[in-house]
């Protein structure tokens, strides 16, 4: 972590046209909060197909504990629970991660970095063009409470696709 607790990011084409009005990261230790943005999105089924079918397996292997994990929140069709996850029923929602926070430390956990590892070896990067936001979608859905993540309401233009997220 070289030492570093928060890294916050913003796209060098996003901007903030007005000022915030409170301190990013003394917000993000208020509530608790291990993983902040500005908005959810929805992304293109191309960018995101076989990555639900990847936490799916993840989340066997290691036994995980569903029962806190949001990311079934996006789930179509919820009644089977994490059975359900799929390309063909994941409802595309993503966190709009162009600009976010979050605590490195979080990140280095053995387990989450075990699913980083997982995501790499499949080589589905590539293959899918899977992006940082679904990714961070996945990885904050499957290792993170929703109350651990923060929604910001300042004001946001992501220039690149000509977006106001006011």
């Amino acid at each position: 972590t070289m030492g570093y607790r928060w890294v916050i990011w913003l796209d060098a084409d996003s901007q903030v046209p007005s000022n915030i009005q409170y301190n990013i990261v003394d917000m993000m230790v208020q509530h608790k909060a291990q993983y902040g943005f500005r908005t959810f999105a929805t992304d293109s089924r191309q960018v995101t197909h076989g990555l639900p079918e990847a936490a799916r397996l993840w989340i066997a292997l290691e036994k995980l504990d569903v029962s806190n994990m949001w990311i079934l929140s996006l789930l179509r069709d919820k009644s089977s629970g994490v059975d359900a996850l799929s390309s063909n029923n994941y409802n595309q929602r993503i966190i709009h991660n162009n600009f976010f926070v979050t605590n490195v430390t979080w990140w280095m956990e053995p387990r989450l970095q075990g699913w980083l590892k997982y995501l790499e070896m499949l080589c589905e990067y590539h293959k899918f063009r899977w992006g940082d936001a679904p990714v961070h979608t996945f990885t904050t859905g499957m290792f993170l409470r929703r109350d651990q993540l923060l929604e910001f309401d300042f004001d946001y233009v992501h220039a690149g696709h000509d977006t106001d997220l006011s």
